[in-house]
């Protein structure tokens, strides 16, 4: 009966252990997985600001091609504008007609167009050039 009884603790004792080992382990995998957590959420929170940014860069980047495409057709129109009136001679001039586009011939106006078409398309490669650069 006594070896019964201590085998029987025996057990207990190596039974006791054993939970206490894996209690152990089990905490340090919890530790471990709040930990790796903690991580992946500053990982997540870096993550949304440098997409933030890009954005940001991103937005300002179309901003700046916009304006610049607006600033080159307006001095384009003013060039072919200042080239149109030096051109034209004093007699073309009469105290009813205004500089008004509407005025302008056929050819002035296809002028105009071809210009902006070829000023558009030179933009155009620029701007996918710089979207290029900056993705």
């Amino acid at each position: 009966r006594d070896v019964d009884e201590s085998c029987a603790k025996e057990r207990d004792d190596a039974f006791r252990a054993s939970a206490e080992t894996h209690r152990a382990a089990l905490k340090e995998l919890m530790r471990e997985h709040e930990a790796q957590d903690r991580s992946d959420a500053a990982a997540g929170e870096e993550i949304s600001k440098i997409k933030s940014s890009a954005e940001e860069g991103r937005a300002a980047l179309e901003k700046e091609l916009r304006e610049k495409r607006v600033k080159a057709r307006e001095a384009l129109q003013d060039t072919l504008k200042t080239r149109r009136a030096k051109t034209k001679m004093p007699s073309d001039y009469s105290d009813t007609e205004s500089d008004d586009e509407d005025e302008l011939t056929d050819a002035e106006k296809r002028e105009e167009a071809e210009a902006l078409t070829a000023l558009d398309a030179k933009l155009d490669a620029e701007d996918a050039a710089a979207r290029k650069a900056y993705d």
